[in-house]
């Protein structure tokens, strides 16, 4: 204490000049131990920051048609009593889209329950780079991403090179034409997208409209230990593994993949007030 007093008092006894430069030299001694520090802490973790890769957020959603949101994905205008020119229509066709950047695949999924016996499948819209008949270059320009045409004409010549086709009217009220090749066309698989049941019969259709007990795998999930539920309730759940999508190429960019969900009845189905609900979900895929 002593001492700090003999010191304090020879500063007192120094001239303001020169208090003032030893406050200055002292605060600067004080600044360089804490700087030097933070500078080499930064100038390590900068280094590291360029030795360590860092992956984009993976950017990925469900929607409709025409590259709208999937709001407009609407199935509550089914009518099973549907004629045309005196026939019976046995299906309806409705699209959606897989949208996503950063990733080259993914999978889908699909989880519904089975109070209305309707057969269930799903279609990847044809890449199409050329076409009998269509030599305009623009025309196919649309085709060959997977993003349908909005040209009659071309939706016409696509039918008679036997595509079938999936009709969208967009927000905006324009029509999109979807081609795609049908399971049973020409005896092969088309553009059909062959999944498996998760927790039922590993059948190459969703659902085939029989009666199904649900399996315990996921009853668990939704219903605790409770055994007592409906079997048209108990959902089934599909799915589809490593999609590899449009652009595969390039992980960065946006990519947009159309589907086709088709749905089948048979002649005798009644307009009734059954109700089901399914949900469309996709996902990265991880090894």
């Amino acid at each position: 204490m002593r001492k700090l007093k003999d010191l304090y008092s020879k500063y007192k006894q120094l001239s303001k000049k020169k208090r003032i430069q030893i406050i200055i030299s002292a605060s600067l001694t004080v600044l360089c131990m804490i700087s030097f520090p933070v500078a080499a802490w930064f100038a390590n973790y900068q280094k590291t920051g360029g030795m360590i890769k860092v992956n984009a957020p993976t950017v990925l959603t469900i929607g409709a048609g025409a590259d709208d949101v999937s709001d407009m994905i609407n199935l509550s205008n089914i009518d099973v009593e549907q004629t045309v020119d005196g026939d019976r229509i046995t299906e309806g066709k409705y699209v959606f889209a897989v949208k996503g950047k950063y990733l080259s695949s993914y999978d889908l999924q699909i989880s519904r329950t089975t109070n209305i016996p309707f057969t269930y499948e799903i279609y990847r819209v044809s890449v199409i780079d050329s076409l009998t008949g269509v030599t305009d270059t623009e025309k196919l320009a649309s085709l060959s991403k997977g993003f349908g045409t909005t040209d009659k004409n071309v939706k016409d010549t696509l039918i008679n090179n036997h595509y079938s086709i999936a009709e969208y009217e967009s927000s905006e009220g324009i029509k999109y034409y979807y081609p795609f090749l049908k399971y049973e066309d020409a005896g092969n698989m088309g553009t059909f997208v062959n999944g498996t049941y998760l927790n039922d019969k590993g059948e190459p259709i969703i659902g085939n409209g029989e009666k199904v007990l649900g399996s315990s795998t996921f009853h668990a999930h939704n219903y605790d230990t409770y055994n007592n539920v409906n079997e048209y309730v108990e959902p089934l759940y599909w799915q589809k593994k490593e999609i590899s999508v449009n652009d595969a190429g390039r992980v960065d960019a946006n990519f947009t993949d159309y589907y086709v969900l088709r749905i089948l009845w048979t002649e005798d189905f009644k307009n009734t007030k059954e109700t089901d609900m399914i949900y469309i979900t996709a996902r990265r895929h991880w090894e």
